[in-house]
């Protein structure tokens, strides 16, 4: 993963941190930047990111047919 440097408003780290460690290690949710490529499927996507195809269209809110398999879309 890329380093980055997360700026949060002074005096909030405390509360920021506390509320971090209250998700559950298997609800976090790590986010790519991904630039699609022609002819790419959603399907393939997801797979190399170990992540399903609905949970892409869900966070880009992308249409129900963006969720089938084998949907493409052509840049």
């Amino acid at each position: 993963m890329d380093a980055f440097d997360l700026r949060l408003p002074i005096g909030t780290k405390d509360r920021f941190v506390e509320q971090i460690a209250m998700i559950p290690v298997d609800k976090r949710v790590w986010w790519r930047w991904h630039r699609v490529a022609e002819g790419e499927s959603l399907s393939a996507i997801a797979k190399s990111y170990k992540t399903t195809p609905a949970a892409i269209a869900e966070v880009n809110n992308l249409t129900a047919s963006a969720e089938d398999p084998g949907w493409r879309r052509d840049w």
